[in-house]
């Protein structure tokens, strides 16, 4: 339909709409274990649980460097960050978690300055964000520039190449899927 929008029979619109791809995975976990009579409840649980999760590293990050009242007091700041007072799995929410878990994975890595790991998590994170609203691909610019300035001299290469090729390696699979399901010229009308 070019519209970005997928239902529940799996019929791919558009490849920008990741919201109703990530929605859809929970009601299939959703649909092994209740009826479709309260999926809005399933999906809400699905928020809370992603939000709390979230709350739990924000709070686990920030204890590296603050004293646990404050990080504590950081973690319950953010869990009550809900946009549009909804805890539905949308693209405002979506935007808020994969945000915030590309700043919680280039703070690790500026704490930590080596494990490839956070480099990764931030790959993964960036991408997942991207794919949740598209223009959020602005977003791997100012991360390539942190990266360069966080790394050592020797290792700042290595370090981009990890992120954006993590960042690659996440949207040729998001591509993958996507062609599998509809075909190019389909894909391609679906960007515009």
């Amino acid at each position: 339909s070019g519209t970005g929008r997928q239902n529940v029979s799996g019929n791919v619109g558009a490849s920008s709409d990741f919201r109703v791809l990530f929605c859809c995975l929970f009601m299939a976990v959703y649909a092994v274990v209740s009826h479709l009579k309260i999926l809005r409840l399933f999906l809400r649980i699905v928020g809370v649980v992603t939000q709390l999760l979230i709350s739990i590293l924000t709070y686990r990050t920030f204890r590296k460097f603050v004293t646990e009242n404050t990080a504590f007091v950081i973690a319950v700041f953010y869990y009550n960050i809900i946009p549009k007072n909804s805890t539905v799995p949308d693209f405002s929410n979506m935007l808020l978690w994969f945000s915030t878990l590309v700043f919680l994975s280039f703070l690790e890595f500026s704490l930590n300055r080596g494990p490839a790991f956070f480099l990764i998590a931030a790959g993964v994170s960036t991408s997942l964000l991207v794919l949740s609203y598209p223009t959020c691909i602005f977003v791997v610019l100012p991360g390539c520039i942190g990266i360069w300035l966080l790394s050592a001299a020797g290792n700042r290469l290595k370090n981009l190449l990890i992120y954006l090729g993590t960042c690659g390696v996440c949207g040729l699979g998001w591509l993958a899927y996507f062609l599998c399901h509809m075909s190019f010229r389909q894909f391609l009308d679906g960007l515009s």
